[in-house]
């Protein structure tokens, strides 16, 4: 278990030399990756140059987000796997085989079971080019109310029923990224932490609240995310 730096969830918008010094400085132990800086870089440099810039800075590499949303249209969809590889290549070839995503909790359009047809579909393919090189995905249930209501179609937003998603998905490397602040806000148990870490737990985060949430209800805004991976 360690702690990583995720400047995405923040959104915290510097440099990569900047993210490795705030990294550093606060504490945490590795830095997520920034996919398209380090993708750009391995234009003129090798994975071993670039995974020095960790080692000089006295990390080493997180998680990373999956570049690309899951859910989009076909095209946008098809787009992403076509780049997907190569990231998850530099990924490997880094130590960090900790890819995340998120699960949007409602729709508009899909009911519960075309969303949960349409994660199947999409996230095997994902699954498949992950394990080709040794990485896995953790895809992570988000737990506001607030992000449910004035949608048509509730989805996935608690972990019992995420684990039901993951069984439908069967893939090995595929498991849920575990956030206690969405844990907390989907009215979770410690009875699901504990089952969820048994079953199929890859990835868990911890969130440090600016400022304490008045209910279960209460909006992701007020948080900052600062992923544990192990």
């Amino acid at each position: 278990m360690f702690s990583s730096l995720a400047p995405l969830a923040l959104p915290l918008r510097v440099p990569f030399d900047r993210q490795l010094a705030l990294a550093r400085a606060k504490g945490f132990t590795a830095l997520d990756l920034p996919v398209g800086h380090l993708l750009a870089r391995l234009r003129s440099e090798p994975p071993d140059r670039i995974a020095e810039s960790f080692a000089g800075a006295g990390l080493r590499p997180g998680g990373w987000q999956l570049p690309f949303d899951h859910q989009a249209d076909r095209a946008a969809f098809a787009t992403g796997m076509r780049r997907l590889g190569r990231t998850a290549w530099l990924a490997g070839c880094l130590g960090s085989p900790w890819c995340y995503h998120w699960i949007e909790p409602a729709s508009d359009e899909l009911t519960f079971a075309a969303n949960t047809a349409k994660h199947v579909a999409r996230v095997r393919p994902i699954a498949d080019v992950l394990g080709e090189h040794g990485c896995r995905l953790g895809l992570e249930p988000i737990g506001p109310a607030t992000l449910r209501v004035g949608h048509r179609h509730h989805f996935v937003h608690s972990i019992p029923v995420s684990l039901d998603l993951l069984a439908a998905i069967d893939r090995p490397n595929v498991g849920l990224l575990v956030d206690c602040f969405h844990w907390y806000t989907s009215r979770g148990t410690l009875a699901d932490r504990r089952h969820s870490a048994r079953r199929r737990s890859c990835t868990s985060t911890s969130t440090m609240h600016l400022a304490a949430p008045p209910s279960s209800a209460s909006s992701t805004a007020c948080g900052c995310f600062p992923a544990g991976a192990g």
